[in-house]
């Protein structure tokens, strides 16, 4: 996606270059035109270096490929345990932890399940654009869910105005969790009291609880529309859930995917911690942000 704050200049569409313009003279502005044309011949110039990088890049996407496959072989290979990765069991969930931002969302009720996962792969839809991409972890048979695997895909595009693709929504696979084995989600009985008889009664309600599994959610990128109809809170809030979510892909896609055995190992360069870290010495009011990912903007979309 870029600069996470292209988020924000699609949510604003604030014209500043006809401010500007306004308050120009006429030989100011013919000066102004001329710079334009020149920016626009230095823009071509960018466009054919991207449209080459982006080459160069899916030639060693494909090149990587072979590399994954044998390390997928290697870990599956049978000694001692039967599912997941037996030759070094809970191979890809100790990978994830190992990293601050993965641990932060990884609760204690998804290890288990995170056990049985075999494999991860991540892919551009177009290798060419290097935009839109999926992620996708393959788990062995488990008695949590049924899905094989689980995908998550983040829809990409360039609208005008802008130079680098951004986050227009995600789709993601619909887990099929077996009876009672849902761990994002938990049961809760309250005791209510009746006003006027002061019967009691309980009532049982299913509520979300947090599971790096929510990561597998759909969501769309409100419209324009939507975003008008919001206040200043919920703009920032919504930023904050984009962001975080794609943050995790992008920390699979770009890190533990390519660099498995550096995180499995502990010795891969956790640049998020280091961030941390330097919140932490500055002093940090606003607790519970960790938990901000398990929440959802779906409460911003169209159909608010």
């Amino acid at each position: 996606m870029g600069d996470d704050k292209n988020f924000i200049r699609q949510m604003e569409n604030v014209s500043l270059a006809d401010n500007i313009l306004d308050t120009l003279t006429e030989s100011q502005n013919a000066i102004v035109e001329k710079l334009q044309q020149l920016q626009k011949s230095r823009d071509d110039l960018d466009s054919s270096y991207t449209r080459e990088l982006n080459a160069l890049r899916a030639k060693y996407d494909a090149l990587y490929q072979p590399v994954y496959d044998k390390r997928a072989e290697i870990l599956t290979t049978p000694n001692g345990s039967d599912y997941g990765t037996p030759a070094l069991p809970r191979f890809w969930l100790i990978a994830m932890k190992n990293n601050s931002t993965l641990r932060s969302i990884i609760e204690a009720a998804d290890e288990p399940i995170l056990a049985y996962l075999k494999d991860m792969k991540a892919e551009f839809l177009e290798p060419l654009k290097q935009e839109s991409f999926k992620i996708t972890l393959f788990f062995d048979k488990n008695p949590y869910f049924s899905n094989k695997f689980l995908t998550k895909q983040y829809n990409m595009s360039i609208i005008d105005g802008e130079t680098e693709a951004l986050l227009q929504g995600t789709e993601s696979t619909t887990i099929d969790w077996f009876p009672d084995q849902d761990v994002t989600k938990q049961t809760v009985s309250r005791v209510q009291r009746h006003k006027t008889t002061k019967e009691r009664r309980t009532k049982t309600e299913v509520e979300e609880k947090p599971s790096f599994f929510r990561f597998f959610t759909s969501q769309q990128v409100p419209s324009n529309e939507s975003l008008s109809r919001m206040t200043k809170q919920q703009i920032a809030e919504l930023e904050m859930y984009v962001e975080e979510d794609y943050d995790i892909g992008i920390i699979l896609r770009d890190k533990i995917i390519p660099e498995s055995i550096y995180w499995y190992l502990g010795i891969a360069e956790d640049e998020d911690l280091e961030d941390d870290e330097d919140v932490d010495d500055e002093g940090d009011d606003d607790e519970g942000d960790d938990d901000s990912f398990q929440q959802s903007y779906s409460d911003y979309s169209d159909s608010s």
